[in-house]
């Protein structure tokens, strides 16, 4: 930062001092560089055999990208430095994005899940406040630092309006684990992380799965999907009421599952482990109950009535993430999202053409997006790779490596009518600059 004429700079404000004479003027000339140097990338980072060059540009496009958009979140612990979810609206530790795109990163970049881990855990609800959404235990959607936050205009200061993040929270916890070893992020994190599973569980003794209101302060819908058209049925009705989305039980699955390996390796908890676990399974034995489609896909919802909300959506490659799904069940819906209805040729649709909500530059309603393809590739255990479906995994990852090249900077969401024929594929009506979870 510089400044013409010289002026005093501290770390919160620039004072000149003026002699100015009646009726007199002076320009002040301030100049801030808001960047800061990127960590070096890996030379060589491990990538396919298969189109190596193109896969190698592509990680290092990315893991640049994401660089850029590292962040210090101020009043959190020294060290947590998370990837802030976007430039320029979104420069600020989200819970679902940071928690997600450290999994994209994590064989890449393990240091930004150890930040995000710390920085949730140190945030963590611990009362009931209906107005910001907060409960006992459940991971922030968003931290803001503005007027509006800091005055109570809007209610994102500390904002807990997310039904997904505190079992993604859990999911990172244990995946970051088993890749790095890191004992002393687990140990130090066993309080966070007791309270996070308590919240997962009250959940379900209280309604059976994770589930939100739709007619509280802030988003409508409060899951990925959080436009308030995003979640409906597939006739065009929206869904109303109380919403268990179908990823969000995945991701309880999954978390479940990790946090009882952590009680039983690092925490010396067996019991709570193997009560962990039996919880996990019963969950999977409802999901199967209630959210098999009479086609075989997988319900977007249940609403508040208990309804399956029956719209094909890119959800079910969330819960095919997971792992929530028998392996009969899994293969099919993998089949499914292969077909020309939910595959553009560009990735995986948001919405299957050819229902009513279906919009193909609508916010979730069409778009092809990297939060619609990241749990078919991304590792671990990417959903249509884990069940063989090659026919759209081969031309999904040539396909991101052409849109590293052609969309830059970053991935953003695509129109979803984009198809082979199309050379160049057509950005977003409300396209941002960078996401992180594009990187």
């Amino acid at each position: 930062m510089t400044a013409v004429p010289a002026a005093e700079l501290t770390t919160d404000s620039v004072d000149w001092t003026l002699t100015l004479p009646a009726h007199g003027s002076a320009s002040l000339v301030l100049t801030v560089d808001a960047g800061r140097p990127a960590p070096a990338l890996d030379a060589s980072p491990p990538v396919p055999h298969a189109a190596r060059d193109d896969l190698a540009r592509c990680v290092r496009r990315g893991l640049a990208d994401l660089d850029a958009l590292r962040v210090t979140v101020p009043g959190l612990p020294h060290g947590a430095d998370v990837p802030a979810a976007g430039a320029p609206w979104f420069l600020t530790l989200f819970g679902r994005d940071s928690l997600i795109s450290s999994l994209f990163a994590l064989p890449y970049r393990p240091e930004f899940a150890a930040g995000t881990l710390r920085a949730l855990g140190a945030c963590l609800g611990s009362r009931h406040d209906p107005a910001s959404v907060e409960e006992p235990g459940k991971v922030v959607h968003e931290l803001r630092f503005g007027e509006l936050a800091t005055l109570g205009d809007v209610p994102y200061r500390r904002y807990y309006g997310t039904v997904d993040a505190t079992p993604l929270f859990l999911a990172l916890l244990a995946e970051y684990h088993e890749l790095t070893g890191d004992d002393a992020l687990v140990k130090g994190l066993e309080g966070p992380a007791r309270a996070a599973a308590g919240w997962v569980c009250g959940q379900l003794d209280r309604h059976g799965y994770l589930t939100y209101r739709t007619d509280g302060p802030g988003l409508v819908h409060q899951c990925w999907k959080d436009s308030a058209d995003s979640i409906a049925f597939r006739d065009g009705t929206p869904a109303a009421g109380r919403i268990a989305v179908s990823e969000a039980q995945g991701y309880a699955f999954r978390g479940l599952l990790g946090t009882a390996r952590l009680a039983e390796r690092m925490w010396g908890d067996t019991g709570w482990a193997g009560e962990l676990a039996t919880r996990a399974r019963a969950l999977r034995a409802r999901f199967a109950d209630d959210f098999c489609s009479p086609d075989g896909f997988v319900a977007l919802a249940l609403d508040g009535e208990g309804r399956a909300v029956d719209a094909l959506a890119s959800n079910a490659g969330h819960v095919l993430w997971s792992g929530i799904l028998a392996d009969d069940w899994a293969s099919a819906v993998a089949r499914r999202l292969a077909e020309a209805d939910f595959f553009s040729g560009w990735g995986v649709r948001t919405l299957a053409e050819g229902q009513a909500p279906y919009h193909p530059t609508g916010a979730e309603c069409g778009p092809t997006t990297p939060h619609s393809r990241w749990p078919v590739l991304s590792p671990p255990a990417g959903g249509l790779t884990r069940r063989g479906s090659r026919r759209v995994c081969s031309p999904q990852r040539r396909i991101q490596t052409i849109g590293c090249r052609r969309c830059s900077p970053g991935w953003p969401a695509l129109g979803a009518r984009v198809l082979y024929r199309t050379r160049i594929p057509a950005r977003h009506r409300r396209g941002r600059p960078r996401l992180h979870w594009s990187c």
